[in-house]
């Protein structure tokens, strides 16, 4: 997508938020790339007294979310960040193993929750997985608070 497109997508729910402002000017003041799983533009738009009122709008692929205010903006990233980043560390930390992981420990829930008995097969993997999981959360705590490997 080139930046004209994007900058025009950007632009438009702002417009449409303030449509029946007499506003003079609209632009896109800032761009983080990296913020969270997106991009947040701060978008200006000036009044007919040229005061500036500063809108934001966060972009994750093709969705757009408009917030008026930081505060919107904290409570609408945080609500989807927080489950997001806990799935994306469980995948990070155990690589193709974590979707594995979540399928079986699912499979035991369900099958917990209907009554029925559980094999000793899928206890064996459901106590290595937890291993592993809480085995590298371990590693990878100590490496962050020591700074060193060893």
């Amino acid at each position: 997508m080139e930046n004209k497109d994007i900058e025009t997508r950007v632009l438009k729910p702002v417009r449409d938020l303030w449509a029946s402002a007499n506003f003079t000017k609209v632009e896109i003041t800032n761009q983080y790339d990296d913020f969270v799983r997106g991009t947040l533009y701060f978008v200006s738009i000036y009044d007919a007294n040229k005061v500036e009122h500063v809108n934001y709008v966060y972009a994750v692929g093709n969705r757009l979310q408009l917030f008026e205010d930081v505060k919107q903006l904290a409570i609408g990233v945080g609500k989807v960040s927080s489950w997001v980043d806990a799935l994306k560390d469980i995948l990070q930390s155990a690589g193709m193993s974590g979707p594995i992981a979540l399928i079986i420990t699912a499979t035991i829930c369900y099958m917990s929750i209907r009554g029925r008995n559980l094999p000793n097969e899928l206890w064996g993997a459901l106590t290595l997985i937890l291993g592993f999981y809480f085995g590298n959360a371990v590693r990878n705590h100590r490496f962050s608070s020591f700074g060193s490997k060893d």
